[in-house]
């Protein structure tokens, strides 16, 4: 939730401070449903930003993709 925060104060920089800034989040999936709150609030106040997901299992190291089949949402 706190990158979905972060993303959301730093795509309102323009209209508060002049400078636009284009933020990018990366993350899994899963993790997108505990910041869905703070993504829509965001949204609505028209913060602009990329957040970009990958599927989870989807990694470059044989160990990642153990450890995103073994964490249930």
């Amino acid at each position: 939730m706190n990158l979905f925060l972060l993303l959301g104060a730093m795509g309102l920089s323009h209209s508060l401070f002049g400078a636009r800034l284009l933020p990018i989040g990366t993350l899994y999936d899963p993790f997108i449903a505990r910041g869905l709150d703070a993504l829509n609030y965001a949204c609505y106040q028209d913060a602009r930003f990329i957040l970009v997901a990958t599927p989870s299992g989807v990694a470059l190291a044989p160990e990642a993709a153990r450890i995103s089949r073994s964490a249930r949402p």
